[in-house]
C-alpha cells in the first residue's frame, strides 16, 4: 500500500503507509516519513512511486461529493 486518505478535522490528510518510493508532497525534499500524515490544501501535488501525480482540488463538487454522516442527511 502506498499512501491513505481520511478526515482531519474539517479537512482532509494524506498519510504514508511504509511505501518503498515514498508519497512527495508538492516540492518537499524529502518524501512523508512511514505513518506521516500531511493536512491536504486546495492545490497540493502528490506524488506516489515512480509515475503517479495527483492535484488536490476542494470546492463545491468536492463538498456535494463528500459522504454525509449518519444524523445529516446525504447533498444532493
Amino acid at each position: 500500500r502506498q499512501c491513505g486518505f481520511g478526515r482531519s478535522g474539517a479537512g482532509w490528510a494524506v498519510r504514508d503507509h511504509g511505501s518503498a518510493n515514498g508519497t512527495w508532497v508538492n516540492d518537499a525534499g524529502e518524501p512523508l516519513a512511514a505513518g506521516e500524515a500531511h493536512e491536504l490544501a486546495d492545490g497540493d501535488r502528490l506524488l506516489m512511486g515512480a509515475w503517479t501525480s495527483l492535484t488536490v482540488r476542494f470546492g463545491a463538487a468536492s463538498e456535494a461529493a463528500a459522504p454525509s454522516s449518519p444524523d445529516q442527511p446525504a447533498a444532493g
